[in-house]
């Protein structure tokens, strides 16, 4: 019987996915097939089959299906969509989830292909596995983990471990938590992000309308400099150690440098060659304080604080905007090309460098913790801030110890085999970092200080075998010298086509802010009648033409961009008034990009 159920399981899994069972039936590896905790098959109290592993019962012994329908509804809150389970037993918590939420969405993370057989083959789950709103990792693939939760941007994930098998077995879930932990962290620097500086991201897109007509695509760095080395300066500690031999390592890569290291370079004038520069923030200007950009390519983006672009680079070329704001403008004079970011200006910078084909790539100061007790590089603007509001009874290492310890202190490998502190902020980057190399075969990626703390695949290399490689000089300040720009007449001809772009903007923002406002009152004069039993099926109709009028604006994917905060706290089961108050908060959206349009 059990070589029927899984001959007739995995025969329905072929059909999602086809090639899945050769996946499945292929050995395992020896190593790890014999630490994997076996489970074994029972029969339950009432003839259902259970099962036990690690002498614990994964389910109940008397009706497991049962059980499993209790701890679902005990367990998962009413409203939550999307729920990963850690462990898969014998399926039957996820089986109880999707047969009595039709609209929930169910990710199995079961690190045993050997156990997920042994599943397959206890009992019929045809049913389970055909359902399109599961998803399965199967074995030790927790890389697939982040790609699969992308799919879902706006759902906020449950958790459910399989207690039983998680206690008995919990190495084996350790590269899915910290997939997960990882992931889940970035959503929420993301979110955060967003929450905080929406209206600065705003205000700055619509003051640099003028950068954004003189700019370059960025896709005319596409492939570049395919035949160089590159070295990526961001701004740590260990950034010193190598600004000591620049000169002797300037004519042996292209340089590309972050904003929050320019400081350390304008010290010693040093030029880089491109600089990396997209943040929103008056203060991150500071960094740029005196800098001269005449021989700099200066890479930018459409939302970065106005101040930067008054510093004249030897070229400008901007990326693609990932707000719906700049799409906007951009889509007036032809949308820029888009990198990847992971939410800080080195993650722009490592993307950059391989946009441009760089053979290799060497990184000094991205130390993604504390060497040393140090923030960054010696005099950075973040030191010299930290100096400025020191006093007698807060002194600059209190500054310090705040930022290593304010975000959770971890001790982390370096390079050189020893620990360095760092936090579960900086944890986020070095897991972005990760993946992006495992993704990626080109370039090779070294990190020049052994003081660093250790990226999985990034190989640790030192000054000297920067030395050994040959000048480039002459050849990158060619490529560089080649870089086209944008000729007068077609910058005032972007230039009026963004004023076109902007006013019929403001116009449509004007539009849904009055539909939306009264699409409130409506909202509001329904849910007040629905409490007195009212007959309002005029008024639903009027709310229905102006959600049919909502929806056709073409500006509403904006002012959804401004309610986010407002969207992830919304709730159906919530009993308060909800839907007016999201009409309100559309009107609200709308207002206040208006604000922006007239500061």
């Amino acid at each position: 019987m059990r070589n029927e159920n899984l001959k007739s399981n995995l025969h329905t899994l072929e059909l999602r996915f086809p090639g899945i069972g050769e996946q499945l039936s292929a050995p395992e590896d020896e190593q790890e097939t014999k630490q994997a905790l076996a489970i074994s098959i029972e029969s339950a109290r009432n003839g259902a089959v259970t099962a036990k592993a690690g002498g614990k019962y994964l389910h109940s012994r008397f009706d497991p299906a049962r059980e499993a329908r209790r701890l679902i509804e005990k367990e998962l809150p009413a409203d939550c969509r999307l729920t990963i389970f850690e462990g898969f037993g014998l399926g039957y918590q996820v089986e109880a989830l999707l047969e009595s939420r039709k609209d929930a969405l169910a990710i199995v993370l079961e690190p045993s292909t050997h156990r997920f057989l042994t599943a397959l083959g206890a009992r019929p789950m045809e049913e389970l596995l055909s359902n399109e709103n599961l998803s399965l990792v199967v074995g030790a693939q927790a890389d697939a983990i982040p790609a699969l939760l992308s799919r879902f941007p706006e759902t906020t994930p449950q958790t459910f471990r399989l207690r039983p098998l998680y206690d008995a077995d919990p190495e084996s879930f350790v590269d899915y938590d910290n997939a997960l932990r990882h992931f889940l962290g970035r959503r929420q620097v993301n979110n955060a992000t967003l929450d905080r500086f929406a209206g600065t991201w705003t205000r700055n897109l619509l003051r640099n309308v003028g950068p954004l007509a003189e700019a370059g695509d960025l896709a005319l760095l596409r492939g570049k400099f395919s035949h160089l080395p590159a070295l990526l300066l961001a701004a740590g500690p260990s950034l010193d150690e190598l600004l000591d031999r620049f000169e002797e390592i300037k004519e042996k890569v292209l340089v590309i440098a972050v904003d929050t290291a320019c400081r350390a370079l304008t010290l010693r004038d040093i030029r880089p060659d491109i600089l990396v520069v997209v943040d929103p923030q008056y203060w991150n200007t500071r960094h740029l304080d005196h800098a001269k950009l005449d021989e700099t390519v200066m890479v930018s983006e459409s939302s970065t604080h106005p101040r930067i672009f008054r510093l004249r680079p030897r070229r400008l070329f901007f990326c693609g905007s990932m707000f719906p704001l700049g799409i906007r403008l951009e889509s007036a004079v032809g949308r820029n090309a888009h990198i990847t970011a992971g939410g800080s200006v080195s993650t722009t910078a490592f993307s950059l460098a391989r946009f441009m084909g760089v053979e290799e790539l060497y990184i000094s100061g991205l130390d993604l913790g504390y060497p040393g007790g140090s923030t960054h590089f010696r005099g950075s603007f973040f030191e010299q801030r930290g100096h400025s509001f020191s006093s007698r009874f807060s002194p600059f290492e209190h500054f310090t110890h705040r930022i290593i310890h304010e975000a959770g202190r971890e001790e982390i490998p370096t390079y050189n085999g020893r620990k360095i502190a760092s936090d579960s902020r900086l944890s986020v980057y070095r897991s972005w970092f990760a993946e992006q190399v495992a993704a990626e075969t080109l370039p090779r990626v070294y990190a020049l200080s052994g003081n660093s703390a250790a990226i999985k695949g990034i190989e640790a290399a030192d000054i000297d075998s920067l030395l050994r490689l040959p000048d480039i000089g002459e050849e990158k300040r060619r490529l560089l010298a080649l870089l086209p720009q944008r000729t007068e007449a077609e910058i005032a001809e972007r230039r009026r086509a963004l004023e076109d772009a902007t006013n019929e903007l403001a116009a449509e923002l004007r539009h849904l802010a009055g539909i939306s406002a009264k699409a409130a009152l409506l909202s509001r004069s329904i849910e007040k009648a629905a409490g007195q039993e009212k007959t309002v099926s005029y008024t639903v109709e009027l709310l229905n033409e102006l959600d049919r009028q909502i929806l056709s604006t073409t500006s509403k994917d904006i002012a959804a961009f401004l309610i986010q905060p407002f969207l992830r706290d919304f709730s159906l089961h919530d009993s308060s008034a909800k839907g007016s108050s999201l009409y309100q908060a559309i009107s609200e959206a709308a207002e206040g990009y208006l604000a922006f349009f007239h500061s």
